[in-house]
């Protein structure tokens, strides 16, 4: 964890990161803001601009609230045995290697619903990239609302998340044989790399803009683009 001393410079130094749109309707304004669950020091703080929007919101609304204990533990509750597809064992075999490459004890996992097995490995896998999940910018954004007595709204709550993705994949695997196996592959392909050459974490849009420190933009009212 940084010392106090980063978390002031990482202050002194913010600048705008990522996507900021603003909208309005009805003489009354606000702003949609793209985050990720993973980031580094430097990412995770608020520039000039995005800093000025969340000054002027009202209330802050995130995904779910990455510091309330009740949403790791709501997301990694073990399904209900008829909930969870059954891996191949081609795919088990995959899931133990990358936990091991991770140095993430397979026994924290095995009970989690296999999405989110996937979801954690892939997470913990950006390290390499120096992202973390300790970075969130929805935790950014919670600490913020919270320091400030914002208003807080969660977009989801943990058994709903939970619900859609046990949904999704019996779905997926009732569909065709084989179609979880490759829906879960397809998730975490571009974290998981071959021998041959490893994708970084970095390429997708998001998290280049976040590196690049893109200046936040604004779209006219009552459009998001």
């Amino acid at each position: 964890m940084p010392t106090p001393e980063q978390l002031q410079e990482a202050a002194r130094n913010a600048r705008d990161r990522g996507a900021l749109w603003r909208f309005e309707r009805d003489g009354r304004h606000g702003y949609l803001y793209g985050t990720i669950h993973i980031a580094n020091l430097d990412w995770a703080m608020p520039g000039p601009t995005v800093g000025r929007a969340l000054r002027e919101a009202e209330t802050v609304a995130i995904e779910a609230d990455p510091g309330d204990p009740a949403t790791g533990a709501g997301i990694a509750a073990p399904q209900k045995p008829h909930e969870a597809p059954s891996l191949p064992a081609a795919l088990l075999d995959r899931l133990h290697g990358q936990a091991a490459r991770a140095c993430e004890p397979w026994d924290t996992l095995e009970s989690m619903p296999p999405l989110m097995i996937v979801t954690r490995l892939t997470l913990l896998d950006a390290r390499w990239d120096g992202l973390h999940t300790n970075y969130s910018i929805e935790a950014v954004l919670a600490a913020f609302a919270r320091t400030t007595s914002k208003n807080l709204a969660l977009l989801e709550t943990p058994s709903r998340r939970a619900s859609t993705s046990s949904t999704a994949a019996a779905s997926a695997s009732s569909r065709r044989p084989g179609s979880f196996t490759w829906w879960a592959t397809a998730r975490c392909r571009s974290s998981w790399p071959s021998a041959a050459s490893r994708s970084s974490a970095c390429r997708s849009a998001g998290a280049r803009s976040l590196a690049q420190g893109t200046t936040a933009p604004s779209c006219p009212s009552d459009q998001v683009r």
